[in-house]
């Protein structure tokens, strides 16, 4: 092994479990919908949300996130919700902008539907598939990777051992055009407008955001590979 290598070895190990660094996240309501409080209790998130669905041609949800250019790979863990509708949602999505019709991908947890994969291709454009065979519940960990414009959904029960979020008529793979920079986090919805849910997510990690690794200058893991 390089010495660099051992060093992001070291680095990484060090860090398990610890989750990433993380800042500057914002937290907004997509489409009107009544607004829910968002609370970070050291990497803890609970967000209570609501909003008629992340479906059809437009959205309403409340979405925390952070934007980014480039491939990335994020990952979280979906400790709970209140399913107060068989669609309520939540999960990991990449959306072109904060405009309800905006396109985007979407691998989520539902109320009783299990784990997702759902896209939007074209603004104001229908969003879809939709089957719906139950395969996971909470507490489940989701990741969403993008290579291009090649968008990978995964579902695991330890966060180490990730398995595609697939299921009959609905692929983990979505092609999606998407220009740079994206929007990239965490979205909630009731599905029911003016009905709020609250959803507890843990562990968030991500490429794109900031680590700081032995008290040294904060690096991104991205960049840390780079320097392979």
């Amino acid at each position: 092994m390089q010495p660099v290598a051992r060093v992001l070895a070291w680095i990484a190990g060090a860090l398990l479990g610890t989750g990433a660094f993380a800042q500057d996240w914002e937290s907004w309501d997509i489409g009107d919908p009544s607004p829910g409080p968002f609370d970070d209790n050291a990497g803890t998130w609970t967000i209570e949300a609501n909003g008629a669905d992340i479906w059809a041609a437009a959205d309403a949800f409340r979405f925390t996130y952070q934007e980014t250019d480039g491939d990335f790979d994020l990952s979280a863990r979906i400790v709970s919700f209140t399913d107060v509708h068989e669609w309520s949602k939540v999960g990991l999505m990449a959306r072109q902008s904060l405009d309800a019709g905006t396109p985007n991908v979407f691998v989520n947890l539902t109320g009783t539907h299990g784990v997702k994969v759902i896209h939007r291709d074209t603004v104001g454009g229908p969003t879809g598939p939709d089957p719906a065979e139950p395969n996971a519940e909470a507490p489940v960990y989701l990741r969403l990777v993008r290579e291009g414009d090649l968008f990978t959904s995964y579902l695991s029960d330890d966060g180490a051992a990730w398995d595609l979020a697939e299921i009959a008529g609905a692929p983990a793979e979505v092609t999606l055009a998407l220009g740079d920079p994206v929007f990239v986090g965490v979205g909630v919805t009731s599905h029911i407008a003016g009905t709020l849910m609250t959803a507890e997510i843990d562990s968030v990690q991500g490429s794109f955001l900031p680590v700081e690794p032995l008290g040294k200058v904060a690096a991104t893991w991205a960049a840390l590979k780079a320097s392979r």
